[in-house]
């Protein structure tokens, strides 16, 4: 009893640590490809830090997003889990059949069908001056003309599923639009520049190769006595005609550390949803990386924060290497 008494009273403590310094964020939700066959499976990924409660240090979480399709558009919940403890990156899988009785599972589905996810967020950030925003990700069922698309970013530029937060401002262009779907992809674009151009302008630039890497300062928290840091990074193809592939598919075969100069630090969740991120000339892509407890196996150990060292992340890709300053204090 004591015991877990005392563990009840560092949660709260600990939680409070979190509120004070913790920022939250607006969701944000695709589908993993923008088309799906019926009989299939089908992947709903949804980014969302304010669900990584971290109340259980060892375990990752889950919560409900709700599913539909047009010919089942009662729909129904599923739960998505966390890829990781302390990831913030959550999928859900859902299997579309075209024959009845749909179930817990399943949804009903036909040939050109829309399937739909929908989640309330209602852990905003101040700025946006609302108190809940409904994040809806849209993909398709298959007809016999239609190809399938792999979405590989939660900001993608010809994604007609990639869900950012609802557009606050529009164009005259953009209303012109007589078709709801291409105004909604027209105001969609609008909103990714604008999140795009004001991340540049808050964050620090580094060019390594062909890429430009923005970041802001690194967010540290406790977890029990675990230390844990995340890092936002904007990524844009700035020097490059051919697309270029950020890689990153295990703690062991990724081409992204974090050092103190004598240690160096392997990930411990991140948001590559296909293990690589593929930026065409001029396309600019959001990623994250959390440093905390170590996953894996082998000589990996638990990032450590100390306030005397400089801390730099590290880039080892076949078109480039170089380190970032991070300047956490």
């Amino acid at each position: 009893m004591k015991v877990l008494l005392i563990f009840a009273i560092l949660s709260l403590m600990f939680g409070f640590a979190y509120a004070e310094t913790y920022q939250k964020e607006a969701a944000q939700m695709i589908w993993k490809q923008n088309l799906y066959s019926t009989n299939s499976w089908a992947q709903v990924v949804i980014k969302e830090n304010d669900q990584n409660k971290k109340q259980y240090p060892n375990f990752a979480d889950d919560f409900p997003v709700h599913v539909w399709s047009d010919s089942e558009p009662k729909g129904k919940d599923v739960l998505v889990h966390e890829t990781g403890i302390f990831t913030g990156v959550f999928t859900g899988n859902v299997y579309l059949k075209d024959t009845g009785p749909s179930n817990e599972i399943s949804l009903i589905v036909k040939p050109g069908d829309g399937v739909y996810a929908s989640y309330r967020d209602t852990t905003l950030p101040e700025s946006m001056k609302v108190k809940s925003l409904d994040v809806i990700a849209k993909t398709g069922i298959k007809t016999k003309s239609s190809q399938n698309v792999i979405v590989n970013s939660f900001l993608v530029s010809n994604s007609t599923n990639a869900a950012t937060t609802a557009p606050t401002s529009t164009s005259s262009e953009c209303q012109k639009i007589e078709e709801g779907s291409k105004r909604y992809e027209c105001e969609k674009k609008i909103q990714e520049k604008r999140i795009i151009d004001e991340f540049k302008q808050k964050g620090s630039k580094s060019k390594i190769g062909p890429v430009t890497f923005y970041h802001i300062k690194p967010k540290l928290e406790k977890s029990g006595n675990k230390d844990i840091m995340t890092i936002k990074f904007l990524v844009e193809n700035t020097g490059s005609n051919s697309n270029v592939a950020l890689f990153c598919t295990g703690p062991a075969v990724c081409n992204y550390t974090v050092s103190d100069g004598s240690t160096t630090y392997r990930y411990s969740g991140n948001d590559f949803v296909s293990g690589s991120l593929v930026l065409k000339p001029s396309q600019a892509k959001f990623f994250t990386m959390t440093f905390g407890p170590a996953i894996g196996y082998g000589s990996y150990v638990d990032f450590k924060y100390d306030s005397s060292k400089q801390y730099t992340f590290n880039v080892h890709e076949s078109w480039g290497s170089g380190s970032i300053p991070l300047n956490i204090k």
